[in-house]
């Protein structure tokens, strides 16, 4: 028993894990063309419609949102091609460019 308790005790190695990079605070959006985004002509967009209509419920949806809610309750269900063209017509797409001209990388985001 004493030496389970004194291996309980044992100080565990320092983590070889390498820091976190660190986020580029200059990043620019630049517009572009929705066919600029990788894989947007074969993307099945008929559920982000779905998902879409559902954020439309909320009260405090904006007032500029309701005509493209509208739009998006009128669309044939699971229709990819009807989907896109919605998007197309209501947002607009941006490349997120890094200070040093990068436009490959990761990022993280948070949606409500």
């Amino acid at each position: 028993m004493p030496i389970l308790l004194a291996a309980g005790c044992a100080t565990p190695p320092p983590c070889l894990c390498p820091p976190p990079p660190k986020p580029a605070v200059d990043a620019r959006y630049e517009p572009v063309e929705f066919s600029a985004l990788p894989g947007w002509s074969s993307a099945p967009l008929a559920a982000s419609v779905r998902a879409f209509i559902a954020g439309c419920a909320r009260a405090s949806v904006a007032q500029a949102m309701q005509d493209a809610c509208e739009a998006a309750k009128a669309l044939p269900a699971g229709d990819d091609a009807a989907a896109r063209a919605f998007f197309e017509k209501f947002f607009a797409a941006y490349a997120i460019v890094a200070p040093d001209g990068a436009v490959e990388g990761t990022i993280t985001g948070y949606y409500e």
